[in-house]
């Protein structure tokens, strides 16, 4: 279905769908408490965890780790940000930083006001619709968390280069103020994946690693608490 789909393609049947299904499924068996079904999402799983819940999946409550409440292709314009800082020098930098920060705003609007099946049919990579990102963009996180009770569990590495601590985490803070069945972490020295950092950038994904104990000790002991 998901390949057919093709430019129409959305987070919908990519993700939430069968993420509806797989909770329907867990609540059904009888050795397991209907009651007690959280949901972990990471990264766009994080992003997307409010509106699966109020999709009619219907968690205990959600666990967020290195999720963003922004449009993606805001992560996404610091993301190229943070590759050409890294990467280029220089003349060749200056010209990107500039080219980029011209563009960018630009993109966004052409992209999310263009016509649906127009949209279904411009690819901004292999694999990725406009219409696909029209999608996230209609449904911004913040459209959910007024209607969603349940506690939250919010994570995050402190050198995450992917998802900012400082802009995304910090901004989950503000919207969900005031409630006191959040709760938020932030681990020093831990990346996008949560294991410890080592070369500060993308190519420590290339080492072996595994995600810090202290993260699944939080999440076990958390979700006991509830």
């Amino acid at each position: 279905m998901v390949e057919e789909l093709g430019g129409a393609l959305t987070v919908v049947e990519e993700t939430i769908d069968d993420v509806i299904l797989a909770a329907e499924m867990l609540k059904a068996n009888a050795v397991i408490n209907e009651k007690k079904v959280f949901m972990i999402g990471h990264s766009l799983g994080g992003m997307l965890a409010p509106r699966i819940q109020c999709a009619g999946a219907d968690f205990a409550g959600l666990i967020l780790l290195a999720g963003s409440p922004r449009f993606l292709m805001d992560l996404s314009y610091d993301q190229n940000i943070n590759y050409i800082e890294h990467y280029m020098e220089g003349e060749e930098k200056t010209t990107a930083l500039a080219n980029i920060a011209s563009s960018w705003d630009e993109q966004i609007n052409t992209i999310v006001n263009l016509p649906d099946e127009i949209a279904k049919a411009v690819f901004i990579s292999p694999g990725l619709s406009a219409y696909y990102l029209k999608d996230l963009f209609r449904h911004p996180v913040t459209m959910y968390l007024k209607d969603i009770n349940v506690p939250f569990l919010v994570l995050q590495g402190s050198s995450d280069f992917q998802v900012s601590p400082e802009k995304d985490f910090e901004l989950y803070k503000e919207l969900l103020a005031g409630r006191n069945n959040v709760t938020f972490i932030l681990y020093e020295g831990l990346n996008h994946m949560f294991i410890t950092s080592t070369t500060g950038y993308i190519d420590e994904y290339e080492i072996p690693g595994n995600v810090d104990n202290k993260v699944l000790e939080d999440i076990v002991n958390w979700i006991l608490r509830q």
